[in-house]
């Protein structure tokens, strides 16, 4: 996972060199609702809690950070980053049953699709 982050660095930088303190601040909300659910999520299902130096709940929160519009409310994108990992419920990490993008971004854009 490391090297996948790592990869995905130059244009997360590139997204807060255009979008400036929002990206930074949405990206850091969405790597800490991931890795905080993740941690809950492992302590109620009593395994080891330091599962997170696997990185993938920092992948998950820096993609979503990624396709979330600067401007959204850090609220939904911390809930949505929580919600991400769902699928910890629904499936081991070797194999996901749902998509955690789309649970992502359900959670977090819901509020302002119009209905038309």
């Amino acid at each position: 996972m490391l090297l996948v982050i790592l990869a995905l660095l130059p244009a997360w930088a590139w997204g807060v060199y255009l979008y400036g303190l929002k990206a930074l601040l949405l990206t850091t909300v969405c790597i800490f609702g991931a890795v905080a659910s993740e941690m809950v999520v492992q302590k109620l299902r009593k395994r080891d809690v330091l599962v997170v130096k696997d990185l993938s709940a920092v992948l998950t929160g820096l993609l979503l950070a990624m396709v979330l519009p600067p401007g959204l409310p850090l609220i939904y994108a911390f809930l949505g980053s929580f919600f991400a990992l769902a699928r910890i419920f629904f499936s081991s990490s070797e194999l996901s049953l749902i998509s955690t993008a789309s649970v992502c971004l359900n959670n977090c854009l819901k509020p302002f699709c119009s209905r038309a």
